[in-house]
């Protein structure tokens, strides 16, 4: 059975970005045909709300399929510490196809994703990036990916084959991004590279194999990226 999902951040008692979410799952819902007459989107959102309540540092993920809604949480694991470090990314052999629907979408139809994922750590990495069967890069198995070259920050299109992600929403809407389609050759000889996605906020990428990676740039972001946040808990607690 298919099913779409979110997973919202949720701090100091704020599901963050809660309508991008909403409004991104409502998209899939269309898109790959889940009906589901007990969809409501403000029972949802209140139930959202409640469900934060007294919560921190957590993930609040919500799951439609044409006969249920589900609400499953679990801890944030994405800290500090790590965005110290940065991630340690590889490269997978498998392709994605820009001309499917769901590549588009958060949905159990890319689960190859995740299984990418769980295969890649084991072998000592934090994720893997994809490849279109153009040839040009999409995303990472759960995140969005950024380059800096020469003080140009770019992010490979939509139309690519991945995730409009919340956070890449935003970024794009509040800083100085260009959408470019971007080869292994870009991502290689990059000066920095970054991911980014609804719990881990922005993650600075310390290495791609052998190659590693600056953080300047990408650090110039943070207090953005935790201003637009703050906003966020702020209004929801007046």
């Amino acid at each position: 059975m298919t099913y779409v999902f979110e997973t919202i951040a949720v701090d100091k008692e704020t599901p963050l970005f809660i309508d991008l979410h909403l409004d991104r799952l409502e998209e899939a819902m269309k898109t790959l045909n889940v009906t589901n007459d007990k969809y409501d989107r403000s029972k949802i959102a209140d139930k959202i709300i409640v469900k934060s309540k007294g919560k921190d540092r957590k993930a609040l993920k919500v799951i439609v399929s044409c006969d249920s809604v589900v609400f499953e949480e679990r801890d944030n694991v994405w800290t500090s510490k790590i965005r110290e470090r940065g991630l340690s990314l590889c490269i997978s052999k498998l392709v994605r196809n820009e001309s499917e629907q769901h590549v588009y979408h958060k949905t159990n139809l890319n689960e190859v994703l995740i299984k990418e994922l769980h295969i890649v750590r084991e072998e000592g990495f934090d994720d893997a990036v994809f490849f279109n069967t153009k040839g040009h890069v999409t995303e990472t198995s759960i995140a969005n990916i950024f380059i800096v070259k020469e003080g140009v920050i770019k992010t490979p299109p939509v139309s690519d084959g991945l995730l409009n992600g919340t956070v890449r929403k935003l970024l794009m809407a509040n800083a100085d991004i260009m959408e470019e389609s971007l080869s292994r050759t870009d991502i290689l000889n990059a000066d920095e590279v970054f991911l980014t996605n609804s719990l881990m906020g922005i993650m600075p990428v310390a290495s791609i194999y052998e190659t590693q990676y600056k953080r300047a740039e990408t650090k110039k972001l943070f207090p953005l990226y935790e201003s637009l946040s703050e906003e966020q808990i702020t209004s929801r607690n007046r």
